[in-house]
């Protein structure tokens, strides 16, 4: 790591009743690409450009051995770069956007006193580059000799040290000795301007992209070195409110959501298992009565449960979350702890939910607290926030029977919902599943997946089955609810 501060490179100077029993309806996932999504289609000519930029630019020259180290995929308006050596890292840039990326930084060792002994830390760092600069951070595990781990971000809009889900901290104040202290602030301050060059390159070469990929004729190959360099974009840590301190201070313990999403997957009427990806407003509505066991006045519990796993406003790592719709970003304290996946919903968000959706008055945050399905609710932040399963996808799916018709624009479903869980220490052969009520209870165990379907039909009247009526409203990824009921 170079002990001096290096300068920012220069973008401004980069352009760029009773119904009748009928057959089921047919059912998809797929939903048509939205009109104002712009397909690419690149020449031979562009690909070229791109193969120039990207392999002869110069733009990852701090970061690769040799370009042979260097790969990318393109998928429609995007890049992903991967570099192999000596550093793992994916890159994504994308038109008219932000290049995004974590940057893995050398561990380093750090020597330092505390009661008259010598001792020693070990900090493993990465950069997470946020579509706002303001919101990225270096996220740490500071590890002493003495078997104590620390997770820190450095916030360097504050030249302070944070809290990134160690366990341990209670409100109040933690302290690093003087010495300890000291060498972070060096490893941080040297490590911030480093990563700011390279992220100068990052975005100037998805201008570089950007030109490319639209055709502008004006574009002009130029390489890394041929930019002017200034040095007036400088973070001057010395000028910043917060000085410099070993003492950081904590006025709140946040509390840990308990709340996990796994619904990823879902087949009707026996039908091929299929993704909820891209699934449609219908299809997202039929979804709900997943989690809905209610059939008046819906508990907030429910309520958050359905709306969380079926269409959650944000998708968070760690405590930086960002918008699918517009990529904006959120940043909250309360309900994670480490780098885990969550999902959360400001209040305003999911009141607005339950009212195109069920016509419901908005719900109230008046304390921040766990609710009982674990979803925890922040006054401070107006937020609500649960975790996400994260990794390859499951075995476990969820089910129904289904059956509907249409009638002067509304349409009448018949729902009867269950839960499909992989067997744990079973002895069957082969890949068995346990089949489950949405209210919980085991119905079926160690069944083959072809067994299932006729299983559900056969006791049917263990589960839950829903008569509802919906038609289309106002929300684009929801229908509006006009009566449900258990039968």
């Amino acid at each position: 790591m170079r002990k001096v501060m290096l300068i920012l490179l220069s973008l401004s100077l980069v352009s760029c009743s009773t119904k009748p029993q009928v057959s089921p309806s047919p059912i998809t996932s797929e939903t048509p690409m939205p009109s104002e999504v712009v397909e690419y289609k690149l020449t031979e000519k562009q690909i070229e450009q791109l193969n120039m930029v990207i392999y002869s630019g110069g733009f990852f020259d701090d970061v690769i051995v040799s370009t042979d180290d260097l790969n990318y995929t393109v998928d429609n308006d995007k890049i992903i770069v991967t570099i192999d050596k000596p550093k793992k890292m994916e890159i994504q840039f994308t038109v008219d956007g932000t290049a995004l990326y974590d940057y893995p930084l050398e561990d380093t060792q750090i020597t330092y006193t505390k009661e008259k002994k010598d001792k020693t830390a070990t900090l493993t760092s990465v950069y997470t580059r946020a579509i706002n600069i303001n919101n990225t951070r270096i996220r740490s595990t500071l590890t002493t000799s003495d078997n104590q781990e620390f997770k820190i971000v450095f916030n360097q809009l504050k030249n302070s040290f944070e809290n990134n889900g160690t366990p341990d901290i209670e409100p109040g104040t933690f302290t690093f000795v003087d010495s300890l202290s000291k060498e972070m602030y060096s490893y941080y301050i040297n490590a911030w301007n480093d990563i700011l060059l390279f992220d100068s390159y990052m975005q100037t070469l998805n201008v570089h992209i950007t030109n490319i990929f639209k055709n502008e004729e004006t574009y002009t190959f130029k390489n890394k070195d041929s930019l002017v360099v200034d040095n007036t974009n400088l973070y001057d840590f010395g000028k910043l409110e917060k000085k410099q301190s070993n003492e950081q201070t904590f006025t709140e313990k946040p509390i840990r959501t308990k709340f996990l999403s796994d619904f990823y997957s879902y087949s009707f009427n026996g039908e091929e298992t299929k993704t909820r990806k891209g699934t449609s407003a219908y299809l997202n509505t039929l979804f709900l009565f997943f989690f809905i066991k209610s059939s008046a006045d819906i508990p907030i519990e429910e309520l958050t449960a359905a709306t969380f796993s079926i269409k959650p406003e944000y998708h968070c790592m760690g405590k930086l979350c960002n918008k699918s719709t517009d990529n904006s970003e959120l940043r909250i304290s309360q309900g994670t702890y480490g780098e885990g996946y969550y999902t959360v919903s400001t209040i305003d968000y999911f009141n607005q939910q339950i009212k195109d959706i069920f016509d419901y008055p908005a719900y109230e945050i008046t304390k921040t607290k766990m609710l009982n399905n674990g979803i925890v609710q922040s006054v401070e932040e107006k937020t609500l926030v649960g975790e996400a399963y994260a990794g390859d996808g499951p075995l476990n799916y969820n089910g129904a029977i289904y059956e509907s018709f249409k009638e002067d624009g509304v349409d009448y479903v018949t729902l009867t919902p269950y839960i499909v869980r992989n067997t744990i220490n079973t002895n069957q052969p082969g890949t068995t599943f346990d089949v489950y009520t949405t209210a919980g209870d085991k119905i079926g165990s160690n069944l083959i997946q072809s067994e299932i379907h006729t299983f559900v039909v056969n006791h049917k009247d263990s589960f839950l089955t829903w008569d509802i009526a919906l038609t289309p409203g106002n929300n684009k990824d929801f229908y509006k609810v006009l009566s449900f009921s258990l039968k």
